[in-house]
C-alpha cells in the first residue's frame, strides 16, 4: 500500500563556529598569476613544450637539408668622383676653375651604386652572350644579379665598397661578378667623359649667348646716342657740363655784384674817396669787359687746341657765345662813354650787374631743369655701359676658360678603380645548417614555451587550493591528487582506494576523516550524516563520498553510503547490487523498510543504499518528510551516514537534501571551474541554510610535494597475503576507530 510522501520544510542547522568558516566574511578575488604559476604550468605541460620543440626541430631540418648550397664571389671597388691634376689646373688655368658642386659630389657614388644594382647593367651583360643562363633562374635570369648581388662598405668615411655576388655555380658567379664590374667601370667612365663634352658643348653656347647678348647691347647703345644730342663720345651728359659752367658764371657774378655794393657803401661814407673816382663812370666796367674778354679769347683758343671739330664741340661753343657777349657790352658801353655826359658809374655796374645776376639765375633753371627731364633717358643709357662692360669681362673670362678646359680635362682621374678582382670562393659560404636547425629547434621551444605561458595566463580556473581559500573563505578538508589510471585503483569507473590503501589517494581520504572528526554539526554534536556535493556534474563527488566511506569502514566505523543522486546514479556498479531497481525511492514510498533496502557489501562495516528505479518519481521526493525521518533512523544506526548528492547550480536537489543532513561538503575538481560558478554554488547552500564543513580539492596534479611527506612517492606496500575483499584495517586504524566509536553517536 503506497502511502502519501509530505513534504518536510523545517530549517537546515549550520554548524559551529569552531568547525566552519563564518559566511558573512567577505570574499576575495583569485590573485593573479605569478611567476611560481607560470613555472608549474610549464612542469606540468613539459610533454607538450618537448613535443613542439622536437617537431620544429625535424620541420626546420626536413626545409634546412633541402636548401641548395650558395657560393659567394668577393671583389673589392673604389668608386671617387672625377677629380683633376691640381697641379695642372694651377698651371693653365691659375687656379681659376671652381671646384665640383658639392652636392654632385655627394650623390655621385649612390648614384653609381644604383647603377651597379640595376636591372639595365645587369642586361647588359647578360645580352653578352659568354655568361648564359644560371640555374633556377631560367624564367628571368637578370633576377640572379639583381637579387643576389650585395654591396656593403668596408669602412665609414670611405668610397671603398665590398661588391660580392651569390650563387649555386661558383665558376660562373666568379666570372658573372668580374664582367659585371668591368662592364660598369667602363660605362662610368664613359659617362663622366660624355659629361665633360657635354660641359664644353654647354660652355662655347654660353659664350655666344655672351656674344649676341653684348651685340645687341651695343645696338641700342648706338641707336640712343644718335636719337639724343645729349650724350658725348665718353658717356657724359653735355647738359650737365653747361649747367656747371652757368652755375660757375653766375657765383663769380653774384661776388662781382657783392664788391661793387661795398664800394658803394664806403663811397657813400666817404665824399672823399668819391671824387677820386676818373672822370668816366663807364670806366671801370670797361676795365671789367676787357679783361673778361681776354680771359674767352684765351680759353677759346685752348679749346680750338683739343677738339678737332671746333664748330660742333660744346665746349668752343660755350667759350664763343661768351666772348660775343662781352664784345657786344664792350661796344654798347664805349657808346655811352660821352665826354659831355658823366654819370654814376657806380649805379650803372650795380644795375647792369643785377640784371646779368638774374638772367643767369633763370638760365641755370632752365638748364637744371632739362637736366632732369632727360635724367631717367640718361640713367637708361648709364645702364647700357655698364652692362656692356660686364658682358665684356665675362666674355672674356669664359673664352679663357674655354681655351684651358680641354686641356685640362685630360688630367681626370679614372672614377671606379677595382682593388680586388674576384676569385672563385672555396666553399658554399650559406646555408648553415647545423645554426638553422638550432634555430629551429629553439624557435620550437620558445613557441611551446609561449603556448603553455600564455594559456596558464589566460586560464582562470581553479588550480592550486590557495584560490580556493582566498575566494570562497572556507576550510580545505584535504586534497586529493590526480587518479592514477591503474587497474587496481578503478572499480564501477571510480577510484577504488581499498586496493591500495598506502597510496597517496587513500592518504588524501583519510585526511577527509580526520578533518570531519574534527567538525561538529548542529547543537555541538558530532558530525554524523554527511552530503557530499558539487557545483557541477564530473568533479569526482560520487569517487569522494564511495572512498570517505571505504575509509570510515576501514576505521571500523559502522558507515552508510545512500546514493542519492536521482538524475545520475552511479554508484550501484560499484557494488554489484543484484536488485538494482530497489532502493531509496521504494523507501520514500513505503513500498518496503530501509533495513530490506540496505546492501551489505563486501567491506567489513560498511552498507549501500542504492537509488532504485527512479522513473517517474519526482524529484521533489528528496524535500519529503520521509526522507527525514529516514535520515534520523539510519543515523541513530549507523556511526557515518554519507550521502551522494546531485550537484547544486542549476538543481533544488542538493538544497533541498541540505536541510537534512549535519553538514555538506563541497567537491571542485582543480582546473575545470572558475572561482564564479563556485562562489554561485556556495551562496546558493547558504541561502538554503546548508551547513557546510569545508572543501576537498580534487584531482591535484601539480604542487604534490608540499601537500604529503612523501611527495610523489607512494608509501611502500606492506607484504601480506591477499585477502579476499579489502585488507583488514591496521592496528592503528582499529585504535583510532575505537576512540571515534566512544566518542560519537
Amino acid at each position: 500500500m503506497e502511502r502519501i510522501i509530505q513534504p518536510y520544510a523545517g530549517p537546515g542547522a549550520g554548524l559551529s563556529p569552531r568547525s566552519a568558516v563564518p559566511t558573512h566574511q567577505p570574499v576575495t578575488a583569485i590573485p593573479a598569476k605569478s611567476a611560481s604559476d607560470l613555472v608549474r604550468a610549464v612542469r606540468r605541460r613539459a610533454p607538450l613544450i618537448v613535443v613542439m620543440t622536437v617537431l620544429a626541430g625535424m620541420l626546420g631540418s626536413a626545409y634546412v637539408v633541402r636548401l641548395p648550397a650558395v657560393f659567394r664571389a668577393v671583389a673589392h671597388v673604389q668608386i671617387d668622383p672625377p677629380k683633376f691634376d691640381p697641379i695642372q689646373v694651377i698651371i693653365m688655368t691659375g687656379g681659376a676653375i671652381p671646384s665640383s658642386d658639392r652636392e654632385a659630389n655627394e650623390k655621385f657614388v649612390p648614384n653609381r651604386l644604383v647603377w651597379l644594382q640595376g636591372r639595365r647593367l645587369a642586361s647588359q651583360i647578360l645580352n653578352q652572350g659568354e655568361l648564359g643562363i644560371g640555374r633556377g633562374y631560367e624564367a628571368d635570369p637578370e633576377i640572379e644579379i639583381i637579387s643576389n648581388l650585395s654591396i656593403r662598405s668596408l669602412k665609414a668615411g670611405t668610397n671603398v665598397f665590398e661588391v660580392a655576388l651569390e650563387g649555386a655555380d661558383p665558376e660562373r658567379v666568379t666570372k658573372l661578378l668580374k664582367v659585371l664590374l668591368e662592364t660598369f667601370s667602363e660605362k662610368v667612365k664613359v659617362e663622366s667623359s660624355k659629361e665633360l663634352d657635354n660641359a664644353q658643348v654647354e660652355g662655347h653656347r654660353n659664350l655666344k649667348q655672351l656674344q649676341d647678348e653684348l651685340q645687341g647691347i651695343e645696338s641700342k647703345i648706338k641707336a640712343v646716342s644718335m636719337a639724343s644730342p645729349i650724350f658725348g663720345p665718353n658717356g657724359k651728359n653735355i647738359l650737365v657740363d653747361d649747367y656747371t659752367a652757368l652755375k660757375s658764371l653766375l657765383m663769380t657774378k653774384k661776388i662781382r655784384f657783392d664788391d661793387l655794393r661795398h664800394e658803394e657803401r664806403i663811397t657813400s661814407m666817404y665824399p672823399a674817396l668819391k671824387a677820386a673816382a676818373p672822370p668816366s663812370k663807364y670806366q671801370k666796367r670797361l676795365d671789367y669787359l676787357t679783361e673778361r674778354r681776354e680771359y674767352y679769347a684765351e680759353q677759346l683758343e685752348n679749346t680750338s687746341r683739343l677738339v678737332k671739330n671746333l664748330d660742333n664741340d660744346p665746349s668752343a661753343k660755350y667759350w664763343a657765345r661768351l666772348l660775343n657777349r662781352t664784345l657786344d657790352d664792350l661796344e654798347a658801353i664805349q657808346k655811352l662813354d660821352t665826354p659831355q655826359d658823366f654819370p654814376d658809374r657806380s649805379a650803372i655796374s650795380l644795375a647792369h650787374g643785377e640784371q646779368e645776376i638774374n638772367k643767369l639765375d633763370r638760365e641755370v633753371k632752365a638748364q637744371f631743369d632739362r637736366i632732369q627731364a632727360t635724367m631717367p633717358e640718361y640713367q637708361s643709357y648709364q645702364s647700357l655701359l655698364r652692362g656692356r662692360e660686364q658682358k665684356e669681362q665675362r666674355i672674356t673670362a669664359m673664352d679663357e676658360r674655354l681655351s684651358h678646359f680641354k686641356m685640362v680635362a685630360e688630367t681626370r682621374s679614372s672614377p671606379v678603380e677595382i682593388i680586388q678582382t674576384p676569385s672563385e670562393p672555396g666553399g658554399p659560404v650559406k646555408p648553415n645548417r647545423p645554426m638553422l636547425i638550432g634555430m629551429f629547434t629553439m624557435l620550437g621551444l620558445v613557441l611551446g614555451l609561449g603556448l603553455v605561458c600564455a594559456r596558464e595566463y589566460l586560464d582562470h580556473t581553479v588550480t592550486v587550493p590557495e584560490h580556493l581559500t582566498a575566494g570562497l573563505v572556507l576550510p580545505i578538508l584535504t586534497v586529493i591528487p590526480r587518479i592514477r589510471r591503474l587497474s587496481r585503483l578503478q572499480r564501477g569507473g571510480h577510484l577504488w582506494t581499498a586496493n591500495d590503501p598506502h597510496s597517496l589517494e587513500a592518504d588524501a581520504y583519510r585526511n577527509l576523516r580526520a578533518s570531519i572528526i574534527g567538525a561538529t554539526g548542529p547543537k555541538q554534536r558530532p558530525i554524523v550524516t554527511l552530503l557530499i556535493t558539487s557545483a557541477k556534474a564530473g568533479d569526482g563527488k560520487s569517487t569522494t563520498a564511495l572512498n570517505l566511506a571505504l575509509t570510515c569502514a576501514r576505521a571500523g566505523e559502522r558507515t552508510l553510503l545512500m546514493d542519492v543522486d536521482l538524475r545520475r546514479p552511479s554508484l550501484a556498479e560499484v557494488f554489484d547490487v543484484t536488485e538494482p531497481n530497489v532502493g531509496l525511492v521504494d523507501v520514500l514510498r513505503g513500498d518496503m523498510p530501509w533495513q530490506q533496502a540496505v546492501v551489505r557489501t563486501d567491506v567489513p562495516n560498511l552498507n549501500f543504499l542504492p537509488t532504485g528505479d527512479p522513473t517517474g518519481v519526482p524529484i521533489e521526493v528528496l524535500g519529503t518528510l520521509e526522507l527525514r525521518q529516514l535520515i534520523a533512523a539510519v543515523s541513530q544506526q549507523y556511526q557515518r551516514v554519507i550521502l551522494d548528492a546531485p550537484a547544486v547550480l542549476g538543481m533544488a536537489d542538493c538544497r533541498m537534501l541540505g536541510r537534512t543532513v549535519d553538514a555538506a561538503v563541497l567537491v571542485v575538481r582543480s582546473g575545470v571551474h572558475e572561482l564564479r560558478p563556485l562562489r554561485r554554488a556556495k551562496e546558493m547552500l547558504e541561502q538554503s541554510r546548508v551547513p557546510i564543513a569545508g572543501l576537498v580539492f580534487n584531482g591535484l596534479s601539480e604542487d604534490l610535494d608540499n601537500w604529503s611527506s612523501y611527495g610523489t612517492n607512494a608509501l611502500p606496500v606492506r607484504s601480506m597475503m591477499p585477502r579476499p575483499g579489502l585488507d583488514a584495517p591496521s592496528d592503528l586504524e582499529e585504535a583510532v576507530a575505537t576512540t571515534a566509536g566512544s566518542t560519537e553517536v
